[in-house]
C-alpha cells in the first residue's frame, strides 16, 4: 500500500511536471518549487572530567583551570545554532570561566547558556574551565560541579 502511494505521487508530480512545461512553452510561465529542510540536533559527551584536584598553590592563586575537560561531538543542520547548556550541582565555586577556543564566557552563578553559531557538519567542542577558589577551600579532590549538555536553539 505504501509503495503504491509513492507510485501514485511520483506520477502526480510527473504530470504537474509535464503540464507545467507544456504551459510554459505557450505562456512563459515559470514553475517554482519549494523544499523545507527539518532540523536535526544530535550532541554526543565524548569526555567529561569526573574530580577537580585543588592544591594549596591553586588557592593560594586564587583559581583552578582544566585544559579540555568536557569534550562534546555536535551535528546541528539549524541556521539558529545550538545553545551549550551548564548548571551546576554545587556552587562549590565563586565563578565559573568556560573557555571555547578564543572566547571566555563567565557564569556568575555557576549556570546558564552559551550560543553557538550553526554548523554545517559534525563539530568536536573542546571546552576548558578556570573555577575560581573561595579562599577558604581545603586542597583535596571534588567531584565535577557542572552538568553539561547541548540543546537545539
Amino acid at each position: 500500500m505504501k509503495n503504491f502511494i509513492c507510485t501514485l505521487c511520483f506520477i502526480n508530480l510527473l504530470l504537474i511536471m509535464v503540464s507545467s512545461e507544456a504551459l510554459a512553452s505557450k505562456s512563459g510561465a515559470n514553475l517554482q518549487a519549494h523544499a523545507r529542510v527539518n532540523a536535526v540536533f544530535n550532541a554526543t559527551l565524548v569526555s567529561q572530567t569526573g574530580i577537580i584536584n585543588i592544591t594549596a598553590a591553586d588557592i593560594a592563586r586564587g583559581y583552578v583551570e582544566l585544559d579540555q575537560a568536557t569534550v562534546l561531538d555536535v551535528y546541528s543542520n539549524s541556521r539558529d545554532g545550538y545553545y551549550l547548556s551548564f548548571e551546576a550541582g554545587s556552587h562549590l565555586f565563586s565563578e565559573i570561566w568556560v573557555m571555547d577556543q578564543n572566547r571566555t564566557t563567565l557564569l556568575s552563578n555557576g549556570s546558564g547558556y552559551i550560543h553557538q553559531d550553526n554548523i554545517s557538519s559534525k563539530e568536536t567542542k573542546r571546552l576548558s574551565y578556570r573555577f575560581i577558589l573561595p579562599k577558604l577551600l581545603s586542597p583535596g579532590s571534588y567531584d565535577w560541579p557542572l552538568m553539561v549538555s547541548a540543546v537545539a536553539n
